[in-house]
């Protein structure tokens, strides 16, 4: 075949400057369905009107003393669903310790199906906050198993780097686990990848990890002091009953040992918090 024989390819007319580029197709708001300008927000569009709408929580300064109140007035929020999760995902880990006596078998619960309820309750206080109208425990629920293995390589991941600088200091591991604090609900909530999550949560920690700490020691304070006040109440009645030959009183303690997964529910609130008012940009 000649090259005048060959079939000649059809170009596309090159396109005119003077026309107008197509327009972009508007999208809605993430939070109200207008279209009004969009900026981005927690991986969605909102419009100016819905971000100068956002949340007390979310504007208050993240000093100590906010941290610790604005967490525990997020897990009123969310306080019976929340609460009912910590309770189904962590009192089969106490039961496994306290029947078979060994603490390995419960970690390991927690540490792949205890994480998995955790993880749906981080998920209900973000919601809860940024997109209200889809908060609930099916959609936590729905996430986590989602995204579990992001939440779980970066939950991990962060604890076995901090306790690497706790070999060597004390101080170092402390720091670096409150740098890598937001880490699993970033790979929840916004999705990052384990180590991408971590480095956020690095980035985005920078400055408030004084704050942070405190906030922690006001929650240890507020959270185990009526707990080990509970327990050495019940400690007393026990040793009464039992000198009054009331055998089934041995088990009350136990019972107590159930409370603990709801009560340190703002634990895994205090993550969603952080996240909340340290965000990726300036907005």
């Amino acid at each position: 075949m000649t090259d005048s024989e060959q079939p000649s390819a059809e170009l596309a007319p090159p396109a005119d400057p003077a026309q107008p580029a197509p327009a972009a197709i508007p999208q809605p708001c993430a939070r109200c369905g207008g279209f009004a300008p969009l900026l981005p927000r927690w991986g969605a569009a909102w419009c100016d009107a819905c971000l100068r709408r956002r949340d007390p929580i979310e504007l208050a300064p993240p000093t100590a003393w906010n941290l610790f109140r604005d967490t525990f007035a997020l897990c009123l929020r969310i306080a019976l669903p929340g609460l009912l999760l910590m309770f189904v995902f962590g009192s089969p880990g106490v039961w496994i310790e306290l029947h078979t006596e060994r603490t390995t078998p419960a970690r390991m619960y927690d540490a792949f199906v205890g994480l998995f309820g955790y993880a749906a309750v981080q998920r209900l206080a973000f919601t809860r906050m940024v997109r209200p109208e889809l908060s609930s425990a099916s959609d936590g629920l729905r996430t986590a198993f989602v995204r579990y293995w992001s939440v779980w390589g970066a939950q991990w991941l962060s604890s076995v780097v901090s306790l690497l600088y706790a070999l060597l200091l004390i101080v170092p591991g402390v720091l670096r686990a409150l740098s890598y604090m937001m880490s699993a609900a970033l790979a929840l909530n916004e999705g990052a990848q384990a180590r991408n999550a971590l480095e956020a949560s690095e980035a985005r920690m920078r400055g408030h990890r004084g704050a942070t700490f405190g906030a922690l020691v006001l929650l240890g304070l507020a959270v185990f002091a009526p707990y080990f006040a509970l327990v050495f109440g019940v400690e007393f009645v026990q040793l009464h009953a039992l000198e009054q030959g009331i055998e089934s009183a041995s088990s009350w303690t136990d019972l107590v040992d159930y409370l603990v997964p709801p009560l340190i529910m703002p634990f895994y609130v205090l993550p969603v918090v952080l996240e909340l008012k340290l965000p990726p940009h300036a907005d």
